[in-house]
């Protein structure tokens, strides 16, 4: 039972990546045919879900295996049944991946800037933010939240420690950049034909 992303760039990315090709902003037209030839193999050979869901389907058992966003497994232990070891979740990343982030940005015609600072500054408070870290699940990315505290306040298990993003990571994390229009439908056009089967 396996899911990937319903994220083309994502999903379209570890094809290359799989086959040795680490740009994840690529342009070229072979690459990309390759890549969403090799997700329509792999969908003819397993059938995957494709959707954004990992984080419940894993923790119910529906899923052996997803492709996904390691903050998803962190919303995961929310959804664990009562009494299953969040031990039964694990995370490996290879050592060449894309690293992201979300961002908070202020529109230049917010109405309410002022406000909208004052969130953003709420939401930096370390305590703040782990308290949303465990309502959204996702680690926070301010650097007063360290692996080390996740792991020794048993917000995170050691079991996911894999998950978690450090600057390390980070830096050396590939970056998705936006694609010119042309190149953009390029993959779009490989992820139609990958998830209209």
């Amino acid at each position: 039972k396996l899911g990937v992303l319903d994220s083309y760039r994502d999903t379209l990315a570890m094809a290359m990546f799989r086959a040795g090709n680490f740009d994840a902003n690529t342009t070229d037209a072979a690459i990309i045919q390759k890549a969403g030839d090799d997700l329509v193999a792999m969908r003819e050979a397993t059938n995957p879900k494709v959707d954004i869901l990992a984080y419940q389907e894993l923790s119910s058992g529906n899923r052996d295996i997803n492709f996904t966003w390691s903050g998803d497994l962190f919303t995961a232990l929310q959804y664990l049944p009562e009494g299953v070891s969040p031990d039964v979740l694990g995370f490996w990343y290879p050592e060449k991946t894309v690293a992201k982030n979300d961002f908070m940005c202020i529109a230049k015609n917010a109405k309410a800037p002022v406000l909208a600072h004052q969130l953003i500054n709420f939401l930096s408070d370390t305590d703040n933010a782990l308290l949303n870290r465990e309502y959204v699940g996702y680690q926070p990315a301010l650097e007063s939240i360290t692996v080390n505290l996740l792991i020794s306040t048993g917000t995170i298990p050691e079991s996911l420690i894999d998950a978690l993003v450090t600057p390390e990571k980070y830096d050396a994390g590939l970056a998705q950049v936006s694609l010119e229009p042309t190149a953009d439908a390029l993959w779009l056009e490989q992820w139609t034909r990958f998830t209209a089967g």
